[in-house]
């Protein structure tokens, strides 16, 4: 499952995926309380409504889906339970208003998860638009599109920015009811049920894609009891922690590596490679002329690849070319050589002439 430590990614998203079908954790033996839900968002939209935050509008039909989940858990449209809210439009006739200007949330700014704020611009509204743009500890903020891995990208928001507001093609959602948890929505959103939903349901171009209100509203959410859902969420943050040392392990194996293949290169040719913060080998601006000589060919049974290839070239090979003729890694070829001169089959090699490296080459390295 591991090679290297990008490969941790493909698993956490993997386990996230398995979280949303309900396959983490054992069944509840409580039952979800969707009416609870659906009056407490009912509450609010009808709050909204009458304070003007949002228009009365008629509600959104749930999507058939194709995904099968534990039949003790409910499926409801997503604007049954959450408050769906548009962000603010850019380039308005605010003329003769009272008006504010406050840093806002664009696409770039709403990672999976997280947030991007190092570079937040800001927008001039109407100070009575405050209300309905402003965004609260615990909304979830989901974007409309861009890229096509973007179009429903979700985190929940953390608060830390005075009077920060979302851009239109930022969604804000707010679900009300303690029976239906933020961290779940947001899990179910990035998860592969998500980001398959909104893939399908966008509208895309070349290298563009987008949703609208009306599809993110028609999302068939997954909602299993509050209590599974808290398991749910602890059981994956256990394994994702997990993961992350695999991750730090597999980091690690691969400095050691950096560190024997160094150590290999400078016992074997005099070159010392120069190791990173990070351990990692870098690329010398040198080029290594030594050459590496058969000494006494081998018995045929020997274990002496690197002989036998410089038998076969009249016994004499610069190294680089012997290294890819190997076709192994760098510290496994040291190593190889190594052995090999000590069983008297290579010759004891010169210390390494190096030369500079023409500037493209250089480059390229």
């Amino acid at each position: 499952m591991f090679s290297e430590p990008a490969d941790v990614d493909d698993v956490i998203a993997e386990l996230k995926n398995l979280a949303v079908r309900g396959v983490l954790v054992r069944a509840s033996k409580s039952d979800v309380d969707l009416a609870r839900i659906t009056a407490d968002c009912s509450a609010l939209r009808s709050k909204y409504i009458a304070t003007g935050v949002m228009r009365r509008q008629k509600l959104a039909g749930m999507v058939e889906r194709d995904m099968t989940y534990p039949e003790h858990w409910a499926v409801a449209a997503f604007d049954e339970v959450a408050v769906v809210i548009g962000g603010v439009t850019k380039g308005r006739d605010l003329r003769g208003k009272p008006v504010v200007m406050c840093p806002y949330l664009a696409v770039a700014n709403v990672q999976r998860g997280y947030f991007k704020l190092e570079h937040l611009k800001s927008i001039e509204i109407a100070e009575d638009e405050l209300p309905k743009y402003l965004v609260h500890e615990g909304d979830l903020l989901i974007t409309e599109g861009g890229d096509w891995d973007k179009v429903g990208r979700t985190a929940i928001w953390q608060g830390g920015v005075e009077k920060c507001l979302h851009q239109n093609h930022v969604f804000k959602a707010r679900v009300p009811s303690e029976k239906l948890l933020k961290a779940w929505v947001e899990l179910v959103f990035n998860s592969g049920i998500g980001r398959d939903y909104f893939a399908g349901a966008s509208k895309q171009t070349t290298n563009l894609a987008s949703i609208n209100m009306t599809q993110l509203r028609s999302f068939p959410l997954p909602i299993p009891p509050v209590d599974e859902q808290r398991r749910i969420l602890d059981a994956l943050a256990t394994l994702t922690d997990l993961c992350e040392e695999w991750r730090r392990q597999l980091k690690h194996k691969g400095d050691l590596a950096s560190l024997f293949a160094a150590a290999s290169v400078a016992s074997l040719t005099g070159i010392s490679i120069e190791l990173d913060e990070e351990t990692a080998v870098k690329a010398p601006q040198t080029e290594l002329i030594a050459h590496l000589r058969l000494a006494m060919p081998p018995d045929v049974k020997a274990q002496a690849p690197l002989a036998t290839l410089l038998a076969r070239h009249q016994g004499e090979m610069a190294a680089r070319d012997l290294w890819q003729r190997f076709g192994g890694e760098i510290d496994a070829f040291y190593a190889q050589l190594k052995t090999e001169v000590a069983h008297g089959w290579i010759a004891e090699p010169d210390v390494a002439q190096v030369r500079e490296k023409a500037a493209t080459e250089a480059a390229k390295a």
